[in-house]
């Protein structure tokens, strides 16, 4: 019984390297194709259109422009209308994308 433990054990220690090596790997393939989206204050940006249905099938995916006013956190911006007027909730870079003038 005291060897079956010991097997046990090991077995367990083997199974939780397995699964650290597993999550390292996916990491790594994840962050290779992860674009980080930096953007400065007074940068103009569209925002992805929250609610999208079916019916509004050709209408654009992407609405503004807004401007940059502050960053919020590790990619995470607030903005605000084009008149200065803030928006509520900061925004994440993955829902954002850079205006062209």
């Amino acid at each position: 019984m005291d060897r079956e433990l010991d097997i046990a054990e090991e077995l367990r220690d083997e199974a939780h390297l397995k699964h650290a090596s597993y999550q390292q790997e996916v990491a790594r393939g994840y962050n290779k194709n992860v674009r980080i989206r930096p953007f400065n204050v007074d940068d103009l940006v569209l925002r992805e259109v929250v609610q999208k249905s079916k019916k509004t099938k050709f209408k654009p995916n992407y609405e503004g422009p807004f401007r940059v006013i502050a960053k919020a956190g590790h990619g995470s911006y607030k903005l605000a209308e084009m008149d200065g007027t803030p928006i509520g909730n900061p925004w994440n870079a993955t829902k954002l994308r850079k205006f062209y003038a």
